[in-house]
């Protein structure tokens, strides 16, 4: 099969037809690697190999290219399923860690793709590709995981370890700030607190984002980590350097003004004598707590302030509920809210309510030890 305007091919030659199609891979769990997204038509027997920038989705490929006209949920119930009866296609990711001959072949995490199926897809990816015997099939599930440990494959298997190995960097939330460069141990994170004009390095995963102006971990990130969700939320500049400590760059920067730079594949950090942006401090908002409402919300239908009286993720909850309604996903069965009514009651109790008086009537706040002792003994009781 000839290109087709650059969107789709049937083989790929050479490492220039790997990159016409080359895109995001299926998961964001590990950067500097480079995707291209794969299906096999099981009754025509074709391979596609299509431009995933382009094509971000299995789905819009095989609705607008292959004629496709089963709804997402078929195509998802029929194709990621433990057998081979219904599927159509089989659905795969070539992925490749630049800068090296590691040629990663990964199926979606949530893919039942039976043995012989991975087999036969994998050998079809190995013969109508230039890649050869660097070709290795990523296992990325339990299920894969058990089957390797029991000598099942006949192909050859890596895991997280073949990939992170390569992986010295990783953008975690990227984005440009200008700060002063100050490396701590996440030990001492404790009793010190970074000021917020500073860039810090630590040697490790910090259990509460620092207010800071960027952050360098030794850590690389999983794509649901807290550092990931906490760091986009507060747009802080974050990355993963696992050789951070001993580059010696970064470490000739120390104590100094410097402009750091986080991009999807590199970074860049140098001296600079650009001004430190203050962040202006905005109006804190009052949240309400409607303690009105008495019985469990039911979230089948959208509450009216729901905000106020069950909080932003269940209120959130009831809008998934809805559009499942007219685009079906899964959302839990029969979702109900427990009211703030409660949880004020609770914590009202004479073995609570003292300890949260004395965290909010204590002067020294910036003692970062005591008021963590402090949340730990108002949880503690919470729970008890």
């Amino acid at each position: 099969m000839s290109l087709s305007a650059q969107k789709y091919s049937s083989s790929l030659a050479n490492y220039e037809a790997y990159k016409a199609f080359r895109g995001k891979p299926l998961s964001d769990k590990f950067s500097n690697i480079e995707s291209v997204k794969v299906i096999y038509d099981l009754r025509k027997q074709k391979m596609y190999y299509f431009n995933s920038t382009l094509i971000p989705l299995h789905y819009d490929f095989v609705i607008n290219y292959l004629y496709y006209n089963q709804d997402l949920e078929v195509f998802n119930n029929n194709n990621y399923s433990n057998t081979q009866k219904n599927r159509d296609f089989l659905l795969g990711n070539l992925n490749h860690i630049k800068g090296t001959e590691k040629w990663i072949f990964e199926l979606a995490a949530s893919d039942h793709m039976p043995i012989d199926l991975i087999e036969r897809f994998f050998n079809l990816v190995k013969k109508s590709t230039f890649i050869g015997e660097n070709l290795k099939f990523y296992l990325n599930n339990p299920e894969q995981m058990e089957w390797f440990r029991l000598e099942q494959f006949k192909i050859p298997c890596v895991k997280s370890d073949y990939i992170f190995n390569e992986i010295k960097y990783q953008e975690v939330v990227s984005g440009t700030n200008i700060g002063i460069l100050k490396q701590y141990k996440i030990k001492d994170l404790d009793k010190t607190k970074p000021k917020p004009d500073e860039i810090i390095v630590l040697d490790g995963t910090p259990d509460i984002l620092p207010n800071v102006k960027g952050i360098i971990v030794t850590d690389l990130q999983t794509p649901l980590s807290h550092l990931v969700l906490l760091g986009k939320n507060r747009k802080i500049p974050i990355m993963a350097y696992t050789l951070a400590l001993k580059d010696e760059n970064i470490q000739k920067l120390l104590s100094k003004k410097v402009e750091l730079k986080i991009k999807v594949d590199t970074f860049f950090i140098k001296e600079t004598d650009k001004k430190i942006v203050v962040k202006t401090s905005s109006k804190t908002k009052k949240l309400t707590i409607d303690n009105t409402v008495t019985d469990l919300v039911n979230l089948s239908k959208i509450p009216k302030k729901g905000v106020n009286y069950i909080g932003s993720k269940a209120q959130n909850m009831a809008y998934l509920i809805a559009i499942a309604k007219e685009i079906p996903f899964k959302t839990p069965e029969d979702a109900h809210a427990i009211p703030f009514y409660y949880y004020s009651k609770h914590i009202q109790k004479e073995s609570i309510s003292p300890l949260i008086k004395e965290l909010l009537a204590f002067p020294k706040k910036d003692s970062t030890v005591w008021v963590n002792q402090q949340l730990k003994k108002i949880r503690d009781a919470i729970k008890k």
